[in-house]
């Protein structure tokens, strides 16, 4: 179990390398593409079973929508879409793919979510200067029969250091 969560994290991290590389080449620091991927690497490798959900390329999905900032479970906020240059992005520096939670919820209540191991909401990123805040919410696959899904919503905060967002806090918000 050890040997595999260190592969597991070895390859996230050479993954969030790469990501993180591509982003910063193309954007702005001021671009909250930079903030959002920042806050969802944090997110993808603060907990096990996310790590493991994360692991597979394509079973990662962003949400479009934004969440509620500083609520859990992270949900949308009514017609508030990310523009879809800003999601297309993440998502491809995150090696995921854009859809609303509704595309990847399974019709059951005892059931894991169908095409996604993992599934991202985020808030927009909230901007003051050289810090930000932004909530994110992972709701991912346990594997588990009893409790085939489960959640966790934390807010971030960041601050820009050098010419990139770096995470110096967490608050977390709900888990379940």
């Amino acid at each position: 179990m050890c040997h595999v969560r260190k592969s597991l994290l070895g390859l996230f991290a050479l993954v969030s390398t790469t990501a993180t590389t591509s982003l910063r080449s193309q954007q702005s620091v001021n671009d909250p593409s930079a903030i959002e991927l920042a806050a969802s690497r944090a997110m993808i490798s603060s907990d096990p079973l996310i790590v493991k959900a994360a692991a597979r390329p394509g079973t990662i999905v962003v949400s479009p929508a934004f969440a509620t900032p500083r609520t859990a479970p992270g949900t949308a906020v009514a017609q508030v879409l990310r523009p879809a240059a800003r999601g297309l992005a993440l998502a491809r520096s995150l090696q995921a793919r854009v859809a609303l939670f509704s595309e990847v919820r399974s019709k059951c209540l005892k059931c894991p979510m169908t095409g996604a191991e993992l599934f991202l909401r985020l808030s927009n990123p909230e901007v003051n200067g050289t810090t930000a805040r932004v909530t994110v919410t992972a709701v991912f696959n346990t594997g588990n029969q009893r409790r085939p899904t489960s959640y966790e919503t934390v807010e971030f905060r960041l601050e820009r250091r050098a010419g990139t967002w770096v995470v110096t806090g967490r608050e977390q918000l709900g888990i379940s």
